[in-house]
């Protein structure tokens, strides 16, 4: 068989050398029918008329892959280390050591987390100095957060609570 060297584009009709077509192997003669500006000319029209259809079909399948994938105890895993290291500096051993020390407990109230089942401890931290705590529940993390990490609000607080306690 005769190795091409020029191609007719069935596009722009201009007969150009083989190197400006991609190569396809469904094609008989193993090269696209449209020249790269040619493909690239339609590829951007294609993209500019069906801007919403692409967005879309891209979005649908990201999530449908990454949601199947996110379920999985490895990918679970990886976004706990990655969490662990970009928030906090710590690493899944430093996390455990601190879990180990506190008894599995969370740093207030001493009780295993209960908010979810698989669902661990938090990490607490000052938030203007990035200073790791401790380990808390959710109920307290959150708890925390709401009095704003101000002293004087939970001093209140605690008064309040035995003021109307029998």
């Amino acid at each position: 068989m005769k190795e091409l060297t020029s191609r007719k584009c069935f596009s722009c009709k201009i007969i150009k050398d083989i190197n400006d077509f991609c190569k396809n192997r469904r094609n008989k003669c193993g090269y696209n029918y449209k020249c790269k500006n040619c493909c690239s000319i339609t590829r951007k029209e294609y993209t500019k008329n069906n801007k919403e259809k692409l967005k879309k079909n891209y979005h649908e399948k990201y999530r449908e892959k990454n949601l199947i994938y996110s379920k999985t105890p490895l990918a679970r895993e990886r976004a706990k280390k990655s969490r662990l290291k970009t928030r906090y500096g710590l690493s899944v051993e430093d996390f455990e050591r601190m879990k180990d020390s506190q008894k599995g407990v969370c740093a207030i109230c001493k009780l295993p987390e209960t908010f979810k089942q698989n669902f661990d401890l938090s990490v607490d931290h000052n938030h203007d100095t990035g200073q790791v705590r401790g380990l808390l529940c959710n109920r307290c993390n959150v708890s925390l957060g709401l009095m704003q990490e101000n002293i004087n609000f939970l001093e209140n607080m605690i008064e309040y609570i035995k003021k109307y306690t029998n």
